[in-house]
């Protein structure tokens, strides 16, 4: 529920920048979207075993996306996303790189499958070069709180895929919270 707070902290910094006006339209289209999370969280067949650290990780993890997003927004016009996506991913793995060095030297690399080195590769070049790719490519056109709205589909298609591939069970607060997300989203994204 922490995440979907994500596109309101878009929204604020990107009124504070100037960006973008608050308006009642993204006001209630992001609060309807946040009720639809919240009703796809509170499924009795999930359970939550959250701690006050991990929760202010999350909180600090989307106030670094939201910045993430309305900075870079200024950032794309002058340079293209495979730029951004260089210095992006070349700082971060640079911060990193402690922390991995710390874990990696722990790893038992020998013991991953090739269906694990495979996995690996392709979350590292589809969900994360490709989609940031296109995700920069259309800040530069469209407002960061309208991009950022999208990501409430994620809980919604994440459950989607479940009672697609994994055989889990349509049930009734699916099928609201996914409704709310959906028009919640549509309404962000038409004002």
């Amino acid at each position: 529920l922490v995440i979907a707070s994500t596109p309101v902290m878009v929204l604020l910094l990107s009124a504070a920048q100037g960006h973008e006006r608050i308006t009642s339209k993204k006001v209630a289209g992001l609060a309807v979207a946040i009720c639809g999370v919240v009703f796809l969280q509170i499924s009795p067949a999930r359970s939550s075993q959250s701690s006050l650290l991990g929760d202010i990780f999350i909180l600090l993890a989307c106030l670094a996306f939201a910045s993430f997003t309305v900075f870079g927004k200024s950032i794309v016009s002058q340079y293209d996303g495979l730029t951004v996506n260089t210095f992006a991913y070349a700082g971060s793995g640079v911060l990193l790189s402690p922390v991995t060095l710390w874990y990696g030297a722990q790893f038992n690399f020998a013991g991953v499958t090739w269906a694990g080195w495979t996995a690996l590769l392709y979350m590292a070049v589809f969900p994360s070069l490709l989609c940031y790719m296109i995700y920069y490519h259309a800040l530069s056109f469209i407002p960061a709180s309208r991009i950022a709205a999208l990501s409430y589909l994620q809980p919604f298609l994440a459950t989607l895929l479940a009672i697609l591939l994994l055989g889990e069970h349509l049930t009734t607060t699916l099928v609201i919270g996914g409704l709310l997300v959906i028009t919640g989203v549509l309404l962000a994204e038409r004002s």
